[in-house]
């Protein structure tokens, strides 16, 4: 993790970057907005303040750029399908009553319109540019809300998403997104506590989505989340009875497990040496921990069995979605899984790796038609391909991967490059080519 990168708004580092103007250049940036060795080279819009830059629209007020941005953060909302409920979630009293949550949807907007929006360079560059100035004013703005009394309310909660969701936009490293993740929703969500986040719609989708969005992080850095106490697992779908008629949802509890196994094993194993290991009494409780998982993730397709061969559902993104998810899950919980070398001994050799690159198979499969066929968002995807990556036998497949990964990126969600980096990192160390 680089020390110099901003992480979130609890860091009290100094940012130091240059303009895009001066990176694009790969000059010395004397700070400013643009620099003053790149003002020649930029369009008057860009040039001023941000609310000149808002309007790159001949003769557009400020007023109706943000208006428009605005426009464009609902269509990122109706076409981003974190959860079923996500994209029919009204955001209007929200913007409306919170100077926070409105800098943070504009610029969620204005960073969408970056991207895909019409126009030129200068015209996406503008929008970029707005997108970067609301983001840090959303954050200031945060940073003293969190000191207020009652900050443990829904307008904070969903802020601190939506700077994350920026992240996951922005951030090609992912730090923000999971910091945001880490230390403001988790630290947010605990004060609210379950029971007072069910009682309301908005609620309801904001754990929903904080589940999602949470442990995926969990899984992907190796960390435990809150979602693990009792009292949240008490708001979770159960993991058996229910996997036909919620199989996301159920697979997401069985994903809270495996997380809490996966950061055991973490802290617990993995710095013991091999003769360690062998005599460690946590390494065989683990080991048995491991097998019953294994048995809960099996349990749960064959409950799905009835809806995976029948009509209902068979086109249900989300359903697919949670496939993947189980499909990783049966890959991460096998014997032969890189994390688990340790507990080997213990495991025994019920899989074989030909299964785990079927797995890999179904994975990609998967991710292929969710990409290409439905708005589930890329930041989603990037647990079971980073599993199947790290496990992937066949060039084919590592090929596979990481061009799913650049659809991800290019669909809009940049914090996929940290998947990339990790896999190409990991396959350059076991000398692969991809």
């Amino acid at each position: 993790m680089s020390p110099k990168r901003v992480l979130g708004p609890h860091d009290k580092r100094k940012k130091l970057t240059r303009c895009q103007a001066c990176a694009s250049r790969r000059i010395k940036c004397e700070g400013g907005t643009p620099s003053e060795a790149n003002f020649e080279f930029v369009t008057p819009e860009i040039a001023g303040s941000s609310s000149s830059a808002l309007g790159h629209v001949q003769n557009e007020t400020p007023e109706s750029a943000t208006s428009r941005f605005l426009d464009c953060f609902r269509d990122f909302v109706s076409s981003s399908h974190f959860t079923k409920g996500f994209q029919s979630v009204d955001f209007t009293s929200l913007i409306q009553s919170s100077i926070a949550v409105r800098h943070a949807a504009v610029a969620i907007g204005a960073q969408h319109a970056s991207r895909h929006g019409p126009g030129g360079g200068p015209a996406r560059q503008a929008a970029h540019s707005v997108a970067s100035d609301s983001y840090r004013q959303s954050i200031a703005l945060l940073q003293a809300r969190l000191g207020e009394e009652d900050a443990a309310q829904e307008d904070v909660l969903w802020c601190t998403f939506l700077l994350g969701i920026f992240e996951l936009l922005d951030d090609v490293s992912g730090e923000g997104w999971a910091k945001h993740m880490l230390f403001g929703s988790s630290r947010i969500l605990a004060m609210m506590g379950p029971e007072k986040l069910a009682v309301t719609p908005l609620g309801e989708v904001s754990l929903e989505l904080f589940r999602i969005l949470d442990i995926n992080k969990a899984l992907l850095y190796g960390e435990e989340t809150i979602l693990a106490q009792d009292d949240w697992l008490l708001q979770q779908p159960p993991v058996t009875g229910a996997a036909c008629r919620d199989p996301l949802g159920t697979i997401l509890t069985l994903m809270v497990y495996a997380a809490t196994f996966n950061a055991q094993c973490i802290g617990s194993v993995m710095h013991l040496s091999a003769a360690e290991r062998a005599l460690a009494p946590v390494a065989q409780q683990l080991s048995y921990q491991g097998a019953g998982l294994r048995e809960m993730v099996r349990n749960w397709r064959q409950e799905l069995v009835p809806r995976l061969y029948g009509n209902e559902g068979t086109g249900d993104p989300f359903l697919k979605l949670a496939l993947a998810y189980q499909h990783a899950l049966v890959i991460m919980l096998a014997p032969e899984f890189a994390h688990y070398d340790a507990l080997n001994s213990f495991m025994g050799s019920s899989q074989l790796s030909s299964e785990t690159q079927d797995n890999i198979a179904v994975i990609i499969s998967l991710v292929q038609e969710l990409l290409s066929t439905s708005n589930v968002p890329g930041i989603s995807l990037l647990f079971p391909l980073f599993i199947a990556g790290a496990n992937a036998g066949a060039v084919e497949h590592r090929s596979s991967i990481m061009a799913l990964l650049e659809q991800a990126n290019w669909k809009g969600f940049v914090a996929s490059n940290c998947v990339v980096h990790d896999l190409t990192k990991l396959w350059i160390a076991q000398a692969l080519s991809y």
